[in-house]
């Protein structure tokens, strides 16, 4: 999922932590999903912003006094320096990604809503990825559960580039600024 995430191999590595959190995260709200063969990802779920930030300081939080614990017992350890350098070179990069991934992503996370996007029973679309190799599992995958969304339902997308968010207005999206995008469930022909 990082790959997809980014072009930039560097970036990617650094965005595995922060990016293994968020799936948590959305895990934990039943908001991620996986497609029949196995191969596609996808999260959608309702706009919320203070649970996302609850949940991932639940998360994270138990995890950094995790590492910290460790940290502290193999510092105490006779010969355990190597460990305790580990244990913190885990925490220094799970804060690295953060700030790289949160400098670096047009279309990050927090970005998919706008002040021109409806607010009624907004949900967001990020996290599409695939397995390499594989074609389409995950927009199809996204399709279904979008169409299975009640009408009238906005759905709200943040593109990466400008060709991302030209498909997605073939696709029945509005475009906002930013490259977001919203479709509103039921205003869409149907393919």
């Amino acid at each position: 999922m990082s790959r997809a995430f980014t072009a930039h191999t560097v970036v990617a590595a650094l965005a595995f932590p922060l990016l293994f959190v968020a799936v948590l995260c959305y895990m934990l709200r039943r908001a991620a999903y996986l497609d029949d063969t196995r191969s596609g990802v996808v999260i959608i779920a309702r706009y919320n912003p203070v649970l996302d930030m609850l949940l991932a300081v639940a998360v994270v939080l138990p995890a950094s006094l995790l590492f910290g614990a460790l940290a502290g017992f193999a510092e105490a350890a006779e010969g355990a320096a190597l460990l305790a350098w580990l244990v913190r070179g885990v925490t220094y990069w799970f804060l690295a990604a953060a700030v790289v991934v949160a400098v670096s992503s047009p279309g990050s996370f927090a970005s998919t809503v706008g002040p021109e996007t409806p607010r009624h029973n907004v949900h967001t679309v990020m996290g599409l990825s695939q397995q390499p190799g594989t074609r389409l599992t995950a927009l199809m995958l996204a399709r279904r559960v979008v169409a299975a969304l009640p009408a009238g339902t906005v759905v709200a997308v943040a593109a990466a580039t400008d060709d991302l968010a030209r498909a997605y207005e073939r696709l029945g999206f509005t475009r906002g600024r930013k490259r977001r995008l919203y479709l509103v469930v039921g205003d869409q022909p149907r393919p």
